[in-house]
C-alpha cells in the first residue's frame, strides 16, 4: 500500500473490476424480470468511475466546483436511496474490511457486545490494543468512560485522535476502526506515522437505555437518546449538569498539556454519520482556546449539519429549520455553557468556525436519506446532496470564497460505509500524517468570557484544568493517561 493524497490508478482498476463482476450477474435469461430491467436501466444512468475520479481530483483545487459536479450526478438531487448506487461500491455491504489494495493488512473486527442500541447495551466490552478507562473524573462523582490505546508512551505521542461513535453509541467499533486505519497508515514508511506516535481515544457516550440495561456503572455519565451528539447536558449521575462538548473540552485540555504530552502536535476529532454530526457541531460552537490551530475535525457523511446562519438551500415551510442542531435559532437551545456567546456575538462565532480546520469527507455513492427530519430536508435530500449544498453554502456565506481552513474531499464508489471512508487514501493522510511533525504557535485568547461560559485558556500544565466544574489532581491525571514504555499491538 502506498499512502497518497490522491486516489491511485489501482483504485479505478479495482473499481472497474467490481463493476464488471457485479454486472456479470445480469445474465440473458434474467431479461424478462422487471426488477432486472429496472436495475439495468439504473446502472446505465449511474456516474462512471472515471466521472467520480474527476470529481475527487477537482476537489483538491476547486471544492465548490466539485460539490456542484457531485450534486449533478444521477440519483443525488431531490431523491434518496434510488439508483442502486450501493451495488457499485468498491466493497459491498457495511464495508468492514480492508479495501482491496490494503488486503494484506490485518483487519481486527470489533468485539461482540451484549445488548443492542434500542434496548440498551449491557456492558462496555474489552478489546485488544485498547484499555477501557473508567477513572476519568469530570466533576465530583461523575466519571467519563473511554477507550484509549493500550500502554502508550506519552513522550512519543505526536497525534491524538478522539473518535466519535455512530448513532448506536458503538464507541468500541469506531475506536477499533481507527486502529485498523492506523495499521494501514503505518505501512507507508514515508509518512512518518508509527504505532507509538498516535494515541486513539474513544469516548463512550452512553444513554439512559444503557444505564437501565447495565452498561453504565454507578457514578458514570450518561445522556438521553441521541442528545449527546448535539452537546446536551448529561442526565446523570445525580443532578450533574455537564455538556458532552465540555467533556471534549476536558480531553483537549489534557492532551495539549505539554507536561503530560510534550511531543503532541495535533489532535483530530473524527466522526462518521452521527459521529460526524457531533464533530461538526462541536467545531461550530467550541469556545476558543490557545491551541485551536492544532485541532482538526474529520467530518464524514453526516446526516445533517449545523448551519451558522438562518439560510437554507431547500424551501420547506412545514418547520423552522433554524433550531439548535441544525442552526443556532435564537440561541436558547444551544449548549448552556456557550449560549451567551452565541447570542451576544454570532458573527464572531461564525467567523471562528470558518477559521477552524474542518475537513468534510463525502462518499460519492451515499444518497441514503439519513436524518429524516423536516429540518434536515431543508438542507438537501440525502447525505451527499446535503454535503454538496453545505460546501456551496459555506462559500456563499464567506464572501464567495470557500473558507481557506476548510477542505472538502470526495471518496469514489463509496456509500454510507464508515471504514471505506476512514481508510481512503486521503482520509489516512488527513487523520494520521498531515502535520504530524509540526505544531502551530498557540494564539492568545481573550480572557473575557460571556456569562455562563466557564474556563478559558490552557492552564492544564499547572496540574488542574481550567474548567470551573472540574478539578484534576496530579494523581487522577496519572491514572487517566498512564505513561508506559511501549504500545502493545
Amino acid at each position: 500500500m502506498k499512502l497518497t493524497t490522491r486516489a491511485t490508478s489501482i483504485t479505478l482498476a479495482l473499481a472497474s473490476l467490481a463493476l464488471g463482476s457485479t454486472s456479470a450477474s445480469y445474465l440473458p435469461y434474467q431479461a424478462s424480470s422487471p426488477s432486472h430491467l429496472q436495475r439495468l436501466a439504473e446502472r446505465q444512468q449511474q456516474s462512471t468511475p472515471q466521472e467520480q475520479e474527476a470529481i475527487v481530483q477537482q476537489a483538491w483545487t476547486d471544492p465548490v466546483g466539485a460539490a456542484r459536479a457531485a450534486e449533478a450526478m444521477p440519483f443525488i438531487q431531490n431523491t434518496s436511496a434510488t439508483g442502486g448506487l450501493y451495488s457499485t461500491t468498491i466493497i459491498q455491504g457495511d464495508g468492514n474490511q480492508q479495501l482491496p489494495w490494503n488486503a494484506e493488512v490485518y483487519f481486527q473486527p470489533a468485539p461482540d457486545v451484549e445488548g443492542d442500541p434500542d434496548d440498551g447495551w449491557r456492558a462496555l466490552p474489552e478489546m485488544p490494543s485498547f484499555s477501557l478507562n473508567r477513572s476519568l473524573t469530570i466533576t465530583e462523582n461523575a466519571v467519563m468512560p473511554f477507550y484509549q490505546s493500550e500502554a502508550y508512551d506519552a513522550s512519543k505521542i505526536k497525534r491524538a485522535i478522539l473518535v466519535m461513535p455512530g448513532k448506536p453509541r458503538d464507541s468500541w467499533k469506531y475506536t477499533m476502526l481507527l486502529r485498523n486505519a492506523l495499521s494501514v497508515a503505518v505501512t507507508n514508511t514515508t509518512s512518518g506515522v508509527t504505532n507509538d506516535s498516535v494515541l486513539i481515544i474513544g469516548p463512550a457516550w452512553m444513554n439512559t437505555d444503557d444505564r437501565n440495561a447495565g452498561a453504565v456503572l454507578p457514578g458514570e455519565l450518561y445522556w438521553y437518546g441521541t442528545q449527546w451528539q448535539r452537546g446536551a447536558n448529561a442526565r446523570g449521575p445525580g443532578d450533574v449538569n455537564i455538556s458532552t462538548y465540555q467533556v471534549l473540552d476536558a480531553f483537549l485540555d489534557i492532551l495539549f498539556d505539554k507536561a503530560q504530552f510534550p511531543a503532541l502536535n495535533r489532535v483530530m476529532i473524527a466522526g462518521h454519520s452521527m459521529g460526524a454530526q457531533m464533530a461538526q457541531r462541536y467545531a461550530l460552537v467550541k469556545p476558543a482556546k490557545s491551541y485551536d490551530k492544532n485541532v482538526g475535525y474529520w467530518v464524514g457523511n453526516p446526516g445533517s449539519y449545523g448551519y451558522p446562519t438562518s439560510t437554507r438551500p431547500v424551501a420547506n415551510e412545514s418547520c423552522d429549520g433554524d433550531v439548535w442542531g441544525y442552526g443556532f435559532g435564537n440561541g436558547s437551545m444551544v449548549p448552556s455553557y456557550v449560549r451567551s456567546e452565541v447570542r451576544n456575538d454570532r458573527d464572531a462565532v461564525t467567523q471562528r468556525y470558518f477559521d477552524r480546520n474542518v475537513h468534510y469527507f463525502l462518499g460519492l455513492n451515499d444518497n441514503g436519506q439519513g436524518d429524516r427530519s423536516c429540518e434536515a430536508s431543508q438542507q438537501g435530500a440525502n447525505h451527499l446532496d446535503r454535503g454538496c449544498k453545505f460546501v456551496q453554502y459555506l462559500a456563499e456565506t464567506n464572501g464567495a470564497e470557500f473558507p481557506s481552513a476548510h477542505t472538502a474531499n470526495f471518496v469514489a464508489l463509496t456509500s454510507h460505509q464508515d471504514y471505506p471512508m476512514l481508510s481512503s487514501n486521503t482520509s489516512l493522510w488527513r487523520l494520521f500524517a498531515d502535520g504530524l511533525d509540526t505544531r502551530e504557535d498557540d494564539v492568545a485568547v481573550n480572557s473575557t468570557r460571556s456569562p455562563g461560559q466557564r474556563g478559558g485558556g490552557n492552564s492544564a500544565s499547572s496540574g488542574s484544568s481550567d474548567l470551573g466544574y472540574a478539578s484534576w489532581g496530579v494523581a487522577s491525571l496519572t491514572a487517566v493517561f498512564a505513561m508506559a514504555t511501549s504500545l502493545l499491538l
